[in-house]
């Protein structure tokens, strides 16, 4: 007699990234973040199991979000200061 147990599909890291189209490095990334969920049935160290719907999730952590502000301008007085002393061996050379 067979038994038909409904659980939760896990997938690991690489599977995730391969049905996602994230990389590796972005999935441990929202993973440390606690941005999608995960299992690590054998505790620290061991490996990472993720439910099949974390590949909903993680794809729509993806789409790139754009700020809502502009971003800041650079001031135009940027560069002042006293200039560096190789500058000032130049400038005396070429009689500046």
């Amino acid at each position: 007699m067979s038994q038909n147990r409904t659980s939760p599909r896990f997938v690991d890291i690489k599977e995730l990234s391969q049905q996602s189209g994230l990389s590796v490095s972005t999935i441990t990334r929202l993973k440390n973040a606690g941005q999608i969920p995960f299992f690590q049935p054998g505790g620290k160290r061991s490996r990472v199991l993720f439910p099949i719907d974390a590949i909903e999730a993680a794809a729509s952590l993806a789409k790139p979000q754009l700020p809502d502000t502009e971003p800041p301008r650079q001031s135009p007085d940027r560069g002042k200061g006293p200039a560096p002393h190789w500058k000032k061996r130049l400038d005396d050379r070429d009689g500046r």
